[in-house]
């Protein structure tokens, strides 16, 4: 039987007993792991090379109460929603139901917020908290304690405050999101990683089917706080048949995110804009 933990939990900053909580929900391992293989568990990837396991990653961070309010309010929903197998796929299905606001080149960009299912609050704290807990230095990594993405006190405090509704998400912070629209999508969960751009920081991580970036910095160009799906009350989306692509290219090397601002100055025939700008205008 393990010892129990008790210290000060993370979140609410109330010293009570703490779980071992998962950075990553289990849920997300199974969908990746190879269930025809000897060995069906998923591919863990390292800085020195990869390995097959069912080590998860787990620390004592949260208490009992603050892991139910996260379980409650964004990763149930998304559990029920993400990508299992082929034609078990809700979030997507919910999507193409919908009428883009435009298409192009195999890309659709939806206004999730009109449609019905899709429960913005719930994605958003997901996704914010997936980034909050990976910034906590609580992880084992490499015999140590330790972040797997560094934020800063700042802008950590204020996705901590946002996911106890106690703050708004702060202006130098963005939330995109990317849903597959491939008809078998990479099968890989991984913890967010970052990359550094000219001006600003991108933080990324991605389950079955939808990828997540979390932009950050005083300088990031305004058109990634306006199509931010927390900030704007469309909740943009981009479906995506390069999906697998362009996972790998924010997970693994440096790329900007000018393809998605292209698209919408395209759409508009002007420099990239509010969104209202780009309602109205049938699908191309």
């Amino acid at each position: 039987m393990k010892p129990r933990v008790t210290s000060v939990c993370r979140l609410c900053k109330n010293e009570r007993q703490l779980h071992d909580s998962h950075l990553l929900s289990a849920g997300f391992y199974r969908a990746v792991s190879d269930k025809t293989s000897q060995n069906p568990h998923p591919i863990l990837l390292m800085s020195d090379g990869a390995v097959r396991t069912s080590r998860q990653i787990r620390a004592h961070a949260l208490c009992g109460e603050c892991e139910q309010r996260l379980n409650k309010r964004g990763e149930d929903w998304v559990l029920d929603n993400f990508w299992r197998e082929a034609g078990d796929f809700p979030l997507r299905q919910k999507l193409t139901k919908a009428e883009p606001v435009w298409t192009r080149d195999g890309k659709a960009l939806y206004k999730s917020s009109d449609i019905a299912g899709i429960d913005k609050s719930k994605l958003a704290c997901f996704a914010l908290s997936i980034f909050w807990r990976a910034s906590l230095v609580v992880w084992p990594i490499k015999g140590t304690r330790s972040s797997y993405i560094s934020l800063g006190l700042k802008y950590e405090e204020n996705l901590r405050k946002c996911l106890l509704d106690e703050a708004e998400l702060g202006r130098n912070l963005s939330l995109w999101i990317w849903v597959s629209d491939c008809a078998e999508p990479l099968l890989m969960a991984n913890v967010p990683s970052g990359v550094k751009y000219d001006r600003f920081h991108g933080y990324h991580f991605t389950i079955p089917g939808v990828f997540f970036s979390l932009i950050v910095g005083a300088q990031q160009p305004e058109v990634h706080r306006q199509y931010c799906f927390v900030k704007s009350a469309d909740a943009p989306i981009l479906l995506t048949n390069d999906f697998d692509q362009s996972s790998y290219k924010r997970l693994f090397r440096r790329n900007d995110l000018t393809h998605l601002i292209q698209l919408s100055e395209r759409s508009t025939g002007k420099s990239a804009g509010a969104w209202d700008q780009l309602g109205g205008r049938r699908p191309v």
